[in-house]
């Protein structure tokens, strides 16, 4: 019998970090600012690393 590990649980830090880096994708003009408004909502509330996965996935370095 095989067990899926559980996902973890994200802390303040890496919820912080993930927000940094979508502010660099923000002035690099990447995002306007509706999708950084809506980007930094989700990543603030994000509960495992998973949940940035769909933030990041059409954006260059760096990622979370």
């Amino acid at each position: 019998m095989s067990y899926d590990p559980v996902p973890q649980r994200l802390s303040d830090a890496e919820r912080d970090t993930a927000a940094q880096m979508l502010r660099e994708h923000y002035e690099a003009g990447r995002l306007d600012a509706g999708e950084f408004e809506e980007r930094l909502s989700a990543a603030l509330s994000a509960r495992i690393a998973a949940d940035f996965q769909p933030l990041f996935a059409d954006l260059p370095a760096p990622h979370p």
